[in-house]
Protein backbone atom coordinates (compact mmCIF):
# COMPACT_ATOMS: atom_id res chain seq x y z
CA UNK A 1 0.00 0.00 0.00
CA UNK A 2 3.24 2.55 0.80
CA UNK A 3 4.11 1.32 -2.58
CA UNK A 4 1.05 2.46 -4.37
CA UNK A 5 0.77 5.71 -2.24
CA UNK A 6 4.32 7.20 -3.22
CA UNK A 7 3.77 6.28 -6.83
CA UNK A 8 0.40 7.98 -6.87
CA UNK A 9 2.21 10.90 -4.96
CA UNK A 10 4.58 11.42 -7.68
CA UNK A 11 2.37 11.19 -10.94
CA UNK A 12 0.55 14.01 -8.93
CA UNK A 13 3.48 16.09 -8.86
CA UNK A 14 4.82 15.45 -11.79
CA UNK A 15 1.21 15.96 -13.08
CA UNK A 16 1.23 19.26 -11.90
CA UNK A 17 4.69 20.24 -12.92
CA UNK A 18 4.25 19.27 -16.31
CA UNK A 19 0.55 21.67 -16.63
CA UNK A 20 2.66 24.77 -14.82
CA UNK A 21 5.11 24.46 -17.44
CA UNK A 22 3.22 24.44 -20.17
CA UNK A 23 0.73 27.31 -19.00
CA UNK A 24 3.92 29.21 -18.39
CA UNK A 25 5.75 28.08 -22.37
CA UNK A 26 2.04 28.99 -23.60
CA UNK A 27 2.06 32.33 -21.67
CA UNK A 28 5.30 33.60 -22.57
CA UNK A 29 4.89 32.24 -26.20
CA UNK A 30 1.72 34.36 -26.96
CA UNK A 31 2.99 37.60 -25.16
CA UNK A 32 5.81 37.41 -27.42
CA UNK A 33 3.95 36.84 -30.68
CA UNK A 34 1.41 39.15 -29.45
CA UNK A 35 4.09 41.80 -28.63
CA UNK A 36 5.85 41.40 -32.41
CA UNK A 37 2.62 41.79 -33.77
CA UNK A 38 2.89 45.31 -32.42
CA UNK A 39 6.02 45.69 -33.36
CA UNK A 40 6.67 46.39 -29.55
CA UNK A 41 9.15 43.30 -29.02
CA UNK A 42 11.27 44.70 -25.65
CA UNK A 43 13.66 42.68 -24.08
CA UNK A 44 13.25 39.45 -22.19
CA UNK A 45 12.93 40.58 -19.09
CA UNK A 46 10.50 39.21 -16.39
CA UNK A 47 8.21 42.01 -15.16
CA UNK A 48 9.44 44.62 -17.51
CA UNK A 49 5.90 45.19 -19.30
CA UNK A 50 4.57 46.13 -15.77
CA UNK A 51 7.27 48.69 -15.31
CA UNK A 52 6.09 50.33 -18.27
CA UNK A 53 2.62 50.63 -17.85
CA UNK A 54 1.47 48.31 -20.36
Amino acid sequence: MNRGRKRALFVFVFVVVSATLVGLILTVQSRASSDEAAGTAPPAAPGDGAAQGG
